[in-house]
């Protein structure tokens, strides 16, 4: 909290800490000069979503004038309060600029290890639509040799130049509008001039030839790379104390060691 404040952020606010082996969000309010922490009992599953509905109730009441801390406890109880029933209605938030209105109900629970497959059958639905959708297109591609005859299959989309990829970050597809990291990396791996088709991507079936091929002579900031090692460090070291922490919480590990002190 202290780093944040000394980059210029005036009160601060971290979720999803593990603290002494207790789950926690710390704060600092800068009107009240104020730090604090507030545990809660973690469900040990994960949903999207629950991040940017905790944002939304938080600056919801801090829009309304509430305290942060204050407005970070209503946010937790609807996020991680186990005690929240099946169908309850939260208080009405202001959201935006105070012109739009935000109500929270609970419409389910699963405390068990994974979500139902109702719950995500739309999600699988998709997910093998576009698998079985990809195997048919590139079955269609099987006999092209190039471009040429790639564009001529049922369906294809007008060929198209795109320059600067990079296996640094994705090719945006402007047809498709959408960035495809699966064609960035197989354009890297491919060599100039060869004719490479049916890299399933994630809203079409591509087919590509590498006209040119410019190596980058960008040199390594060290001290860049030194604090991208650091992240993944802390990253790693989340992960781990996450890991130990659930193994912790399934085995039923009793605490002795106030025994031999």
């Amino acid at each position: 909290l202290d780093q944040l404040r000394q980059i210029g952020t005036r009160s601060a606010l971290i979720t999803s800490l593990l603290v002494d082996g207790q789950h926690a969000v710390a704060g600092y309010n800068h009107v009240d000069n104020e730090y604090f922490m507030l545990p809660y009992e973690e469900i040990p599953v994960h949903f999207p979503g629950t991040g940017d509905m905790f944002s939304a109730i938080l600056i919801g009441h801090l829009l309304s004038g509430q305290p942060l801390k204050h407005s970070t406890r209503e946010a937790m109880r609807w996020i991680f309060n186990k005690d929240t029933k099946v169908g309850e209605i939260s208080e009405i938030y202001a959201c935006g600029n105070n012109d739009h209105l935000l109500v929270v109900i609970l419409d389910g629970k699963n405390d068990g290890k994974f979500r139902t497959l109702e719950s995500v059958k739309d999600m699988i639905q998709s997910e093998v639509s576009r698998d079985k959708k990809a195997e048919v297109i590139r079955q269609r591609l099987a006999s092209a040799t190039d471009v040429a005859s790639a564009a001529k299959v049922a369906g294809a989309q007008p060929v198209d130049t795109i320059k600067h990829v990079t296996f640094n970050s994705p090719v945006f597809i402007s047809s498709v509008g959408g960035s495809e990291y699966s064609l960035s990396g197989a354009v890297a791996k491919a060599t100039k001039g060869a004719f490479v088709n049916g890299i399933k991507g994630q809203t079409a079936v591509y087919a590509f030839q590498v006209i040119n091929d410019h190596p980058s002579n960008m040199k390594v900031d060290e001290k860049n790379k030194q604090q991208t090692y650091s992240q993944v460090a802390n990253q790693q070291l989340r992960g781990a104390s996450r890991f130990m922490q659930e193994l912790f919480e399934r085995a039923n590990v009793k605490d002795n060691r106030y025994i031999f002190y």
